[in-house]
């Protein structure tokens, strides 16, 4: 037998390297994958290669209408007040494809209660976290509920956006605000603003991360079912890109029937 011609017919094993002359190349196990080459789509997307071309980690929203409310008209649309206002901002809103708000909270060290907890250590209480996220959905349910009573007047939902907005332009001296475009909602909100408290129902959120003084708490709340007068939502509180507390909350959801016209 002739050994040169058995060695050359000999099956190779997978995973070793051919020394012959000319086959320095690696063979590869079938069942290894095979790396995946870049595509610059990959890129524009927000996916690597490496993470078999799956996207990137979603943002906190990616809002289809923003909507930028400061400290003064959330007390129009919720009682509470300091120190236990604890949202100082509405940053985004979206109505579909389900009801969706963006809010957050700034931590100060001249919080009152940093004099007991902790003495010697500015930690947020993550009651406060979580009576956040739930001003938050209360906010939510509030202005859905507007534009959901707006829309059954045979109206543009989106006015009740733009009477918000135009309130914030006045609250923070801006051009272009318009007194009479939201008279009427200040009325509405001044006579009602007691019926506009959503009692908690249930409330199930775990705390992942402490929150220091300093820190800008950013609080999500999507209302993922809505049954008669109760809610259900679903909360995320972040610092920095870090979740901090997350879960679900169900509350009613109590607004008064509108007066006809309340935008003119």
């Amino acid at each position: 037998m002739d050994r040169r011609h058995d060695h050359a017919e000999r099956p190779r094993r997978h995973g070793l390297r051919d020394h012959r002359p000319g086959r320095g190349v690696a063979v590869a196990r079938p069942d290894e994958p095979r790396p995946r080459r870049s595509d610059p789509r990959d890129r524009k997307h927000g996916r690597h290669p490496a993470h078999g071309g799956r996207a990137a980690e979603e943002p906190l929203m990616k809002p289809s209408s923003r909507l930028s409310l400061g400290a003064d008209v959330i007390n129009l649309l919720i009682p509470h007040r300091r120190p236990f206002s604890m949202v100082d901002v509405i940053e985004s809103y979206e109505r579909t494809p389900r009801p969706t708000l963006r809010a957050a909270r700034h931590v100060s060290a001249n919080e009152p209660v940093f004099e007991g907890h902790f003495p010697g250590l500015h930690l947020w209480p993550g009651v406060y976290t979580i009576e956040g996220l739930g001003q938050s959905s209360n906010l939510l349910g509030i202005i859905a509920a507007y534009q959901d009573a707006w829309e059954k007047k045979g109206r543009d939902p989106n006015e009740v956006l733009e009477a918000l907005q135009n309130l914030a332009l006045g609250y923070r001296m801006q051009p272009g605000y318009k007194p009479e475009m939201s008279a009427a909602l200040i009325e509405s909100l001044k006579t009602h603003s007691h019926s506009h408290v959503g009692m908690s129902a249930s409330v199930d959120v775990k705390l992942l991360q402490p929150v220091f003084a300093g820190q800008r708490l950013e609080y999500l709340v999507s209302q993922s079912h809505l049954m008669e007068d109760l809610a259900r939502y679903e909360v995320e509180a972040r610092v920095e890109g870090r979740t901090v507390a997350k879960g679900v909350m169900t509350s009613t959801r109590s607004i008064p029937p509108l007066p006809a016209p309340i935008f003119g």
